[in-house]
């Protein structure tokens, strides 16, 4: 075997794949792009390899969405891409990092701050550029999670400045960083709601989702992607699926990011913007959690979330998506895409969607919804407190039937505005 340094032995493998697993040598594989002028012709080069849904389809938009929107001003559109283990995601993931003009993929994410040297930082590198982490679950596991998301928080308002007991410090000012953090519903557990949450959330999968499809598509490109490599000399011979789509996706990026300067920006309607404030009022309600001790008490009298922040990013996610689509104006089918990003960052499956959804349609009691959302009464009860203290909802008393002893019993509804923002929105669910 060869005597070579290990340091020149890395420099070598530095464009390969080997590099990672050996050394942790991140390879920076420039992709030749492939020209793509539309998502639909993006959209098809996926539907070759993917079992694409409309779910999957607004995803994979609502990720080029945000990497177009790094640049631009306003508040930033950071993202959660949240599916099951073998849903795709990191298979988009993988394929929107093929840019790295405008793009930093992330393996493992620690924080970004060093208090060591300006080197360990690792703004220099997200500027400008949106940062990819296509397993954001392992941050879960870090015992720094805490001071993870706090560094988060800071750099979303543009500006970081810390400062260190060994006298170091970074101060950093016009920081433009997005963020797709891609894994697992244990994302949701990382809940900054009371301190300011900056994620939306985008759910991979919806209810039209077909295991059996999407699996023979998996069968499928499995298959061919080996057998393209039976015979082959070098990886570079292999053209295989899976790397067309980061060409193509690279190429689309390409032409997205070069017409940001050349178009008008889409026009927003009168009713698209109330429908808008309408949905960002309501992730506001939706999403307040009440931080409470042991005896699930609360620590604070809540008080629901200005829908400030909100609001910004969802103007921002609405006009990237007219650039995605080459929109003039933003119309249904734009609004389809922000209503789902708005369902999946309230959650839908949560407790307080579930019960505000159930009382959308007609008053109820206290039993009746325990039973609806498969709680226990006292548990119920308890959300129905919360939601009350904010001011989505409202408690009556009724009589007991005719012949039944016993307490009142409680008869919860939505309040005035929070029904009338769920009409306004056309937000009520079967």
């Amino acid at each position: 075997m060869p005597t070579i340094e290990e340091k020149t032995f890395k420099e070598i493998l530095s464009n390969c794949e080997l590099a990672e697993k050996v050394f942790g040598v991140k390879a920076d594989t420039h992709y030749e792009t492939i020209e793509r002028d539309s998502f639909s012709a993006l959209l098809n080069d996926y539907k070759t390899v993917l079992y694409m849904t409309q779910a999957m389809a607004d995803t994979l938009a609502c990720m080029l969405a945000t990497c177009v929107s790094t640049k631009l001003p306003g508040d930033q559109l950071w993202m959660r891409i949240i599916g099951p283990p073998g849903s795709g995601k990191s298979t988009l993931a993988e394929a929107i990092s093929a840019n790295k003009e405008y793009v930093y993929p992330i393996s493992i994410f620690t924080g970004i701050h060093s208090g060591i040297d300006e080197k360990g930082s690792m703004i220099p590198r997200m500027q400008n550029k949106t940062t990819i982490i296509k397993d954001a679950d392992s941050i879960m596991q870090r015992d720094n999670v805490e001071t993870i998301m706090s560094e988060l928080r800071d750099i979303y308002d543009r500006t970081s400045r810390a400062h260190y007991r060994n006298a170091e410090h970074r101060d950093y000012e016009n920081i433009n960083a997005t963020f797709l953090l891609c894994g697992t519903d244990h994302l949701r557990t990382i809940d900054d709601t009371h301190l300011g949450e900056r994620f939306l959330d985008c759910e991979v999968l919806d209810n039209n989702f077909n295991r059996d499809k999407h699996l023979s598509f998996v069968y499928k490109s499995a298959v061919a992607n080996v057998s393209l490599g039976i015979g082959a000399k070098n990886f570079s011979e292999r053209d295989v699926q899976s790397e067309k789509l980061k060409r193509c996706t690279a190429g689309y990026l390409e032409y997205l990011q070069q017409s940001v300067s050349q178009v008008n920006p889409a026009v927003i309607s009168a009713v698209f913007c109330e429908r808008l404030q309408s949905l960002c009022k309501l992730i506001a309600i939706v999403r307040t959690k009440i931080p409470t001790d042991r005896s699930n008490t609360p620590l604070f009298r809540p008080r629901g979330e200005i829908p400030s922040r909100l609001i910004g990013q969802f103007v921002k996610l609405t006009l990237s998506l007219c650039l995605v689509f080459q929109k003039k104006e933003a119309d249904q089918k734009i609004y389809s895409i922000v209503r789902k990003i708005a369902l999946d960052t309230m959650d839908t499956r949560g407790y307080n969607f579930q019960l505000l959804n159930l009382l959308s349609k007609e008053k109820q009691t206290t039993r009746e919804l325990a039973l609806e959302v498969n709680l226990s009464d006292t548990a119920t009860r308890r959300k129905l407190i919360s939601l009350n203290q904010i001011g989505a909802v409202e408690k009556a008393k009724i009589q007991n039937p005719v012949g039944q002893s016993g307490r009142q019993r409680d008869h919860w509804s939505l309040s005035p505005e929070i029904h009338q923002l769920w009409k306004s929105s056309k937000l009520c669910l079967n």
